[in-house]
């Protein structure tokens, strides 16, 4: 998944493979697209709260 945080940022994605369009998103609306994919994949494995501030320690150092 990538976002785009710029409020301006236009996302062109006209010609983009459609794997592609959606996974580039701008970031407001990434709660909504993380709420879909947890629909979406209700019996997969999701990140424990612990594992998720294990990772942003991770990206943070």
């Amino acid at each position: 998944m990538v976002t785009l945080e710029n409020p301006k940022a236009v996302l062109n994605s006209k010609y983009a493979k459609k794997e592609l369009q959606d996974h580039i998103i701008k970031h407001d609306q990434l709660i909504n697209k993380m709420k879909q994919l947890h629909e979406a994949n209700g019996n997969g494995r999701w990140f424990t709260e612990e594992s998720m501030y294990q990772v942003a320690d991770s990206i943070l150092k």
